[in-house]
């Protein structure tokens, strides 16, 4: 779920008011869903506008294989940089191992 985003001009304090409620009511911007690659790829680069080199990629299985992905071990963010995340994986066929996140920090 997104939240509201001023710009940086804004000047009418319901918005700014607004954004701050979505804040503290778990809103925000730095979420998202990805569906990891498939064989023989081993790793899946994420597209994540408001991750940083210093964020930190949470992972949350959304499908059956995406879980048994998880539950094997045999996944984890080998590297984060301005607006992207690295996923490494098994190589898999499974279409659907599809994972939500979030990039924090």
């Amino acid at each position: 779920m997104s939240g509201n985003y001023p710009s940086l001009t804004e000047t009418q304090l319901p918005r700014l008011i607004q954004s701050i409620r979505d804040l503290f009511a778990g809103r925000n911007n730095a979420t998202g869903y990805f569906t990891l690659a498939v064989a023989p790829a081993t790793s899946t680069v994420v597209k994540a506008k408001n991750c940083g080199p210093l964020a930190q990629p949470y992972l949350t299985p959304r499908t059956a294989n995406a879980a048994a992905e998880l539950g094997g071990g045999t996944i984890w963010v080998s590297s984060v940089g301005n607006g992207t995340f690295t996923v490494q994986h098994s190589a898999s066929a499974a279409t659907d191992r599809v994972f939500g996140y979030g990039a924090f920090g």
